[in-house]
């Protein structure tokens, strides 16, 4: 049995690429909805917005 080009690849580099566009656009756009509105997070959550801050770090990370 002799191989050819191309054989075993499921994807293409370029919905690969479009993949980590749209994630990457996802996690920026999530973050800044979480900036926008961290006073109200932080009065609904009981808590300081420092603390808001660091937990907006972590998921961001």
């Amino acid at each position: 049995m002799t191989a050819t080009a191309g054989t075993g690849r499921s994807a293409r580099p370029g919905r690969v690429l479009a993949a980590l566009a749209l994630a990457q656009f996802i996690c920026s756009f999530a973050g800044s909805n979480m900036n926008v509105m961290i006073n109200d997070i932080s009065e609904d959550l009981d808590t300081t917005v420092q603390g808001v801050q660091v937990v907006i770090t972590v998921f961001l990370w």
